[in-house]
């Protein structure tokens, strides 16, 4: 078999060795086929059956399948198969056993069509030292095994291809892994790509994860150490592929966790290990010593058993000298840590109440800026002192981890000139506390992280499928693929932030009637509904509200009112994954108490001439403490410049904010060559238990992962990938590449051929290789780069993984040099 691949400039034709199977082995073969095996689907699972020979009745009595009436089983051969699109039959069972197969055998990646499944291990492997990522190193997608690092070998080699900015996306649910393999992606990009003056090192890296996962991690009901913001990481290129400069940006910062949190969940780690860890004079000036961890803080829990001080203790000391590696000063170390130890005892302290003279009311008193209430709207006036203290309490901590953010990026940015950038991004998965036995109801916060989560299913959808499908049409080629079981996100997103289109000022349409909202072109999303809620007064709950407006059978398939006044049901991941939703404290959470501006006025107006200096760096960073600093240092990095511009939003509504934050974050993922890693849960509770492998003994929850497949259209997008063609090339490109191929003869002779003349050739070239006519096909594109021409035979180009090439790019790469004066001979 001779297929054609291309190595930066030298072009050549790979043989690849076919092994003949023996008249035994093909026997074997056709007796298995014949005897009809199917899967059998229940509730638990699925189970293989045979069709008994001689026996009446049909199969499609007793299997069901997905599009079809029956699931024909593969042969045993598939059954670790590498790629999806592999399987001779493509259906969910089977797709279900190949990864329980793979999963057993410590194969926890596997190719879906052009992306990547992860199963979380629960316990580490040894698969990511440094001498694995160098096997990978300057390998094509054709020869590399399912692994993290060849989804970013294969970026890294594609940028330096195409000269384009990409992109790799984490999709999944809470605790599935995305945050460590988030961490894989960039960490074998360091190595093998380099650093100019050592901007980016293996140890910084390290230092990076240490501080972020200190100040920005928490224990919850899902995962023990869970990430509690979505962060961007920028790794700029300069012209000859080495990292320039990089930068870290953060968005949807879970800062109301800091003084709000469900039961059984605990605050940021870096609270209790400076409490038990800090010692010396860093302990004497914060007067930490003063604190009792026996008392109760509403800031803050720890274990006071000797041996969590012992390790807390430890941490701590990671934790500064991390800070220390990452360029900061032990002024700017101690102003940080003043800050947290000042939360401490404001939680120690509690609120205070006072009784006005006006009023028999008790209200918080308070000399710090912006602490005058006394013209509160209506809609304010359920807050009570303990809130004004928790909102002061927020504001603290996000400046905190603002300024983390932008020492980091002072430490990592460079200026100097750069050619492209590989975006990695990853932001806390699906949150579901129901699949943990907490019936309480989701809170706001796992609100934000699910419709983000949501946003990037359909970025999904669109790039996998719609846009796909969209340039096959645009081609004129014809593809025939299923997609009865295709559901698009685009539904439960719109019932999440539609914005009404009835009236041109939002606030007219949200105090519109009812019915009027119902006949109009879209309806208010529950964001802007709770935007609206927040600022008006009302005797109705948010949830009446809620359905006052999705009343509609229509809407009952993705939405509906549960049980309580203030709870509700939505359908995330096409109805896969029901997230239960308690919306009591949303109305205050969807605005910023003033008592959060006037903690980050009182840091920025210090009379400590150093902190207020540390505080305004943040400032000069282009860093908001709206959202616990969204996109912090997102508007001074030169990638993103290039790319997309997402700003700072100074607004009191949160929930207007997340919209337009996850705007400007989709956008700038869409300019770039995307490219998605689906990470999976074999069980519940993974992250959540400190177990071994043999405490979950190798299985799998089948109902769970078939949840989490159906809802991440791997079937769709994989069978569009195995029926379509996916990689593409400009028409010129392959003369450029290949046009030795073609006889001289017939080959034309002008300098300026015309289409005609270019598409004739590529199909002499095609049909003098003697390639299959089934695997390629020849596009008429109305795009100004003319015809185009696609092909198949490998998108990953080997033997071992046969599919299909496409033809063009909306925007094409720009031309790669001319090939060798010498080119190589031929097989």
């Amino acid at each position: 078999m001779i297929l054609l691949t291309n190595d930066d400039s030298i072009v050549r034709v790979s043989t690849f060795l076919l092994v003949a199977k023996s008249e035994e082995q093909l026997a074997n073969d056709r007796a298995w086929l014949e005897q009809e095996r199917y899967w059998l689907v229940h509730r638990r699972g699925f189970t293989a059956v045979t069709k008994l020979p001689g026996k009446s009745g049909s199969m499609d009595d007793l299997a069901t399948g997905v599009g079809t009436g029956k699931i024909r089983a593969n042969p045993p051969q598939y059954d670790r198969s590498e790629d999806l699109a592999q399987l001779r039959f493509l259906n969910e069972s089977s797709v279900l056993h190949t990864l329980r197969q793979r999963y057993a055998a410590n194969l926890i990646h596997t190719y879906a069509g052009l992306t990547m499944l992860i199963m979380n291990p629960a316990v580490p492997l040894a698969i990511y030292s440094e001498k694995v990522a160098h096997l990978f190193r300057r390998c094509k997608s054709a020869d590399m095994p399912a692994h993290i690092y060849s989804v970013a070998q294969s970026a890294y080699h594609s940028m330096l291809s195409l000269r384009r900015d990409h992109s790799i996306v984490f999709l999944g649910r809470a605790g599935s892994g995305k945050t460590i393999n988030y961490k894989y992606i960039i960490k074998y990009l360091t190595i093998v790509a380099g650093a100019n003056n050592k901007v980016l090192t293996l140890e910084k890296l390290n230092s990076i994860w240490t501080v972020l996962e200190a100040f920005g991690n928490a224990k919850t009901v899902l995962n023990n150490s869970a990430t509690c913001f979505a962060h961007l990481f920028s790794l700029d290129f300069d012209q000859s592929g080495q990292i320039a400069s990089a930068s870290i940006q953060t968005m949807l910062f879970d800062r109301w966790r800091v003084a709000r949190r469900p039961e059984g969940e605990g605050t940021f780690h870096i609270l209790s290990r400076l409490v038990l860890g800090a010692e010396g004079n860093l302990r004497r000036d914060l007067m930490l010593g003063d604190l009792n961890p026996t008392d109760s803080n509403p800031y803050v829990h720890f274990n006071v058993s000797n041996e969590d001080k012992v390790q807390q203790a430890g941490l701590f000391k990671m934790v500064y000298g991390s800070l220390m590696q990452l360029g900061v000063s032990e002024l700017e170390n101690k102003i940080i840590f003043s800050v947290l130890a000042a939360i401490l005892h404001l939680g120690a302290a509690g609120a205070a109440k006072v009784s006005t003279p006006t009023s028999n009311r008790s209200s918080y008193h308070s000399s710090s800026p912006g602490s005058d209430y006394g013209n509160r709207s209506p809609a304010v006036d359920d807050w009570t002192g303990q809130d004004a203290l928790d909102g002061f309490v927020i504001g603290l901590y996000s400046e905190v981890f603002n300024i983390v953010a932008a020492l980091i990026n002072r430490h990592l940015s460079v200026g100097t000139h750069t050619v492209n950038t590989i975006l990695v991004f990853d932001c806390p998965g699906f949150q579901n506390p129901a699949s943990c036995g907490q019936q309480n109801g989701a809170t706001f916060q796992d609100f934000c992280f699910n419709y983000l989560q949501e946003r990037l299913q359909l970025l999904f959808h669109n790039t996998a499928l719609v846009a796909t499908r969209d340039r096959y049409t645009q081609e004129q080629i014809e593809v025939i693929c299923d997609d009865t079981d295709e559901v698009s996100p685009e539904g439960i997103v719109n019932i999440l932030d539609n914005i009404p289109s009835n009236n041109s000022s939002l606030s007219l349409a949200m105090r519109s009637s009812q019915l009027d909202l119902r006949q109009s072109d879209s309806t208010p999303g529950l964001l802007w509904l709770l935007d609206e809620h927040r600022s008006l007064p009302s005797q109705q709950s948010f949830v009446d509200s809620v359905f006052n407006v999705y009343r509609e059978r229509e809407h009952q398939t993705l939405i509906n009112k549960a049980a309580g006044n203030h709870h509700l049901l939505i359908q995330h991941c096409q109805g896969t994954n029901p997230v239960l939703y308690n919306t009591e404290n949303w109305t205050k959470l969807a605005r910023e108490h003033p008592s959060t501006k006037a903690a980050v006025a009182l840091l920025l107006e210090s009379t400590h001439n150093d902190m207020a200096t540390v505080f305004t760096m943040s400032r000069s960073a282009n860093i908001s403490s709206t959202l616990g600093g969204s996109l912090a240092g997102i508007d001074g990095t030169q990638s993103l410049r290039r790319a997309s511009s997402i700003r700072r939003t100074f607004t009191s509504s949160s929930a207007a904010a997340i919209k337009r934050k996850s705007d400007g974050l989709i956008e700038t993922l869409r300019r770039s060559k995307v490219k998605f890693v689906h990470c999976l849960l074999a069980q519940h509770n993974v992250a959540a238990v400190d177990g071994t492998k043999e405490y979950f003994d190798s299985t799998i929850n089948v109902p769970l992962l078939r949840s989490q497949i159906r809802g991440a259209e791997v079937l769709p997008a994989v069978r569009l990938y195995k029926q379509g063609f996916p990689e593409c090339m400009q028409l010129t490109e392959f003369i450029r590449r290949f046009g030795l191929l073609a006889s001289s003869s017939n080959s034309t002779e002008a300098s300026t051929p015309t289409p005609t003349d270019t598409k004739t050739s590529i199909e002499e070239i095609l049909f003098g290789i003697d390639l299959d006519a089934s695997s390629y096909r020849v596009g008429l594109s109305q795009d100004r780069a003319g015809p185009a021409v696609e092909w198949s035979g490998a998108g990953r180009m080997r033997s071992v993984r046969p599919r299909h090439v496409a033809f063009i790019h909306e925007n094409p790469p720009p031309a790669l040099p001319n090939l060798p004066q010498n080119p190589p001979s031929y097989v």
